[in-house]
């Protein structure tokens, strides 16, 4: 595995290189095709080199336990655990980064909202639904736009369509769901009644990706 690491830095390396070269600077395409590539392979390259450091230190601390000093042997022991656990989880970390990429994980995705059972009050919930995923798009930094939405009488929706753009966006979110289900409960009082009755409201949300555009020439 480190030889293939080590392939991939020099790779790294290459493109960092041709960034500041003058004629691929002048080559809008070529440019961006290098930009994106050393993009892709920056997080692996990173982490290889924290795992290298981490390594020489493991060895150093190693080293330190022949010490003659008592209390240098004792601060190596004192650290090697920790030294240990982390070159341990950054070794696993590689090896999700070394597997091969989805050819999806450069898409964007199309979110859709949809109110199911429930009436105004799963309208409200996709609202607050959609809210909260939207939210969480603009933390992570990416991009979307309002297809079509379709309110109800309440202030909710009965559905949305958005799509969302961003770097590695569908692989982040194929890591948790492509299709979630929820489901929430509330109560409601009638006006003009003392008694409670409880219903239940229905909302589907979809992380389809987004089709790839194709040109066609004739």
């Amino acid at each position: 595995m480190d030889e293939k690491l080590q392939e991939i830095e020099q790779r790294f390396e290459r493109l960092t290189a041709d960034l500041g070269n003058p004629e691929v600077i002048g080559d809008r395409a070529r440019f961006s095709q290098v930009a994106k590539e050393r993009a892709q392979l920056e997080q692996l390259v990173e982490t290889f080199r924290e795992y290298k450091r981490v390594k020489a230190d493991l060895e150093g601390n190693q080293a330190l336990l022949q010490d003659s000093d008592t209390d240098v042997r004792a601060m190596a022991k004192e650290e090697l655990p920790g030294l240990q656990e982390r070159l341990s989880r950054l070794n696993e970390l590689l090896k999700i980064l070394l597997l091969p990429k989805d050819p999806n994980d450069e898409r964007s995705v199309i979110l859709e909202v949809r109110a199911g059972a429930g009436g105004d009050e799963a309208g409200l919930f996709a609202a607050e639904l959609l809210r909260m995923y939207l939210r969480y798009a603009e933390r992570k930094g990416w991009r979307f736009t309002l297809m079509d939405t379709s309110d109800n009488a309440a202030g909710g929706i009965k559905d949305a369509s958005v799509t969302i753009e961003g770097a590695g966006i569908f692989s982040a979110i194929a890591r948790f769901l492509i299709c979630d289900f929820s489901c929430w409960h509330f109560t409601t009082t009638p006006v003009g009644l003392w008694v409670r009755r409880t219903a239940e409201s229905v909302v589907f949300t979809l992380w389809p990706p987004a089709p790839v555009e194709r040109i066609t020439s004739i």
